[in-house]
């Protein structure tokens, strides 16, 4: 405005000493040039003419030298403006680079990596190399990477967890915690951010991308938006909250797994109906409105539901099932496991292009509450894997060559006999997580009431191998039980002490590093069966630690000096859940193959 003020006053200045002379000024410089040569017409000629023409070189030098020092003075403010513009992009980037991220989020939070309160991320200029999807100079491609490869081999370290954080006091909020974890940096596992849902009584769960690398050829679209269902609720957060209500209003409850399709699409897999009872299907979200814009599933739908992973180059899906909600949600009881209409044991295939349910694979009381869903990340591969829980069991899933899908037992880990006052029982391991390394060498396995973390071997997957074990914790640790007859392993069966801390609970989810070498652990499975198991972890909250692991030979070493201790937090102890990575991990992204 100041500039054009100056010139529309220089240019009258020109016109009113010109008279007749017609010109024409396309610059800043023809301006100036032009105001220069008046000025100097202007003095040289002031004592030749009358009074009346003095009186107008006056006034035009006046107007002139107004307009120049205006000019210049909007010149100067540009520069300093960009001059602050500038400063403030590099003391951001330099204070990123020497990781003092505390003064970082102080002074920037207006621009800050961590979610909003409206669960938005932000991105600023010093933390592409983090937040963007495009990980290679000169890179057009959309979100995350071309292939699990380029992910395993390329991709960058991690250096941010996002935690979904659980309150056992159902009269606060859950909430999201951005936890440090690269170790140059002064803030080093610790949680730095925190966002909260705004309501109570959510129980917030799993967490998914907006997008993944599913959608890697569009790139018109990002990674900005990290979905997080709540079990109890049904709200799902994103920018805005996705009221429970309208999930139900098409007949579904109990969200659990996100995963983004390559339309941009949000797809969850639900549990219950609206009344809470077992009910397999899948919800659609649409990623630009956030509004649940109906089911995915075409015809039947399965009796329970839980995870699912899809594979488009063999136009299959497959989904697996925990058992109905309103039973599950109340704590574990034994009675209810052999109970068809409470405990699911199956696997259902479904046809991806048409959204049919065209099989289900029963796996029978070994496959009790088949729970995580993993495909081989090739995308060509027709190899996956799936956890039982109750039984403790990994059951290899693949079609046979009419293309029917068939599930073999693969890894059975046996019941403990233990004592427990004075009464001999069988202790079962309760597998609650499993995943697959981007290089599809390993997969890993949680058992929550035996207390241990395993490594398998899978490069020959009709033979899997166990590589590495390690245990933090665990029921016969937790309740000083005595083991009667081990068929697995002697333990060790005592309860573990990271940084002064002594870890309640046991190890339950599970999240590897892209390059395989770090696998981090959280500790809490649902609230309501984690004061049934573990009260004292609930008491004094959960915590993540860190396994470092060796991917050439294979093994797994505890970290003694990483330690998010979730019992120090503002607002009382919390239970973590599920991990994620900024850019996508091993279990968010699903690749699709080159057709």
């Amino acid at each position: 405005m100041l500039l054009s003020f100056a010139l529309a006053v220089l240019l009258a200045g020109i016109v009113l000493r010109s008279n007749t002379k017609q010109l024409q000024l396309t610059t800043l410089d023809d301006v100036l040039e032009s105001a220069d040569n008046s000025e100097y017409d202007s003095q040289t000629n002031a004592t030749t003419k009358p009074g009346k023409t003095r009186r107008k070189e006056y006034l035009y030098r006046l107007l002139t030298n107004t307009t120049r020092s205006l000019i210049q003075m909007e010149i100067k403010a540009r520069r300093l403006e960009e001059n602050m513009r500038s400063i403030k992009e590099k003391t951001a980037d330099l204070l990123w680079k020497n990781k003092d991220k505390a003064l970082w989020h102080i002074l920037f939070k207006n621009i800050s990596r961590h979610i909003s309160i409206r669960h938005e991320f932000h991105q600023h200029s010093s933390l592409r190399r983090i937040m963007q999807d495009t990980h290679t100079a000169g890179h057009s491609k959309g979100p995350g990477y071309a292939s699990p490869l380029e992910a395993f081999r390329s991709g960058p370290r991690e250096e941010l967890l996002y935690v979904v954080c659980v309150q056992p006091d159902k009269t606060k909020q859950d909430y999201l915690a951005t936890v440090d974890v690269d170790p140059k940096s002064p803030t080093y596992s610790q949680v730095i951010h925190r966002t909260y849902t705004g309501n109570v009584g959510d129980e917030l769960h799993h967490s998914g991308w907006n997008v993944c690398s599913s959608c890697h050829d569009n790139p018109g679209l990002k990674r900005n938006l990290l979905i997080l269902p709540s079990l109890v609720s049904a709200n799902v957060y994103a920018v805005d909250v996705i009221d429970g209500s309208e999930m139900r209003s098409f007949n579904c409850s109990f969200p659990h797994t996100t995963h983004c399709l390559a339309s941009g699409e949000i797809m969850i897999s639900t549990m219950g109906d609206k009344d809470e009872n077992g009910k397999g299907d899948f919800v659609l979200i649409d990623s630009q409105t956030l509004k649940v814009t109906g089911t995915w599933t075409n015809g039947k739908t399965a009796n329970f539901g839980y995870d699912f992973w899809y594979q488009p180059y063999h136009d299959v899906m497959v989904s697996s099932e925990w058992g109905t909600p309103k039973y599950f949600k109340t704590g574990f009881h034994p009675d209810d496991v052999a109970n068809p209409k409470r405990y699911g044991s199956s696997l259902n295939v479904y046809k991806w292009s048409t959204r049919e349910l065209q099989q289900v694979i029963e796996l029978g009381k070994e496959g009790t509450a088949p729970l995580e869903v993993r495909f081989l990340h090739d995308p060509k591969s027709e190899l996956g894997f799936v956890g039982c829980g109750v039984e403790a069991n990994v059951f290899r899933f693949k079609p046979n060559s009419d293309r029917k899908w068939r599930a073999d037992k693969i890894i059975d880990v046996p019941a403990k006999k233990v004592l427990q006052d004075g009464v001999e029982t069988e202790l079962n391991g309760l597998m609650t997580d499993i995943l697959v390394s981007l290089d599809d060498k390993y997969l890993y396995f949680t058992c929550w009431l035996h207390g241990d973390v395993r490594q398998y071997d899978i490069s020959d997957p009709e033979n899997p191998k166990l590589a590495g074990q390690v245990f933090l914790g665990g029921q016969i640790a937790s309740n000083n039980l005595t083991v009667v007859e081990d068929k697995d392993n002697k333990g060790p069966y005592k309860q573990v002490t990271v940084k002064d801390k002594t870890l309640q609970g046991s190890p339950q989810m599970i999240q590897l590093s892209l390059d395989g070498k770090r696998l981090y652990v959280s500790c809490s499975l649902f609230s309501p069966w984690d004061k049934q198991f573990y009260p004292k972890s609930t008491e004094e909250g959960g915590w993540i630690v860190k396994l470092d692991v060796d991917t050439e030979n294979g093994g797994m070493k505890l970290d003694p000096d990483f330690l998010i201790d979730f019992g120090r937090e503002p607002n009382g102890p919390v239970l973590p859940h599920e991990m994620r990575y900024p850019g996508g991990d091993c279990t968010s992204d699903i690749w699709l193959a080159d057709q």
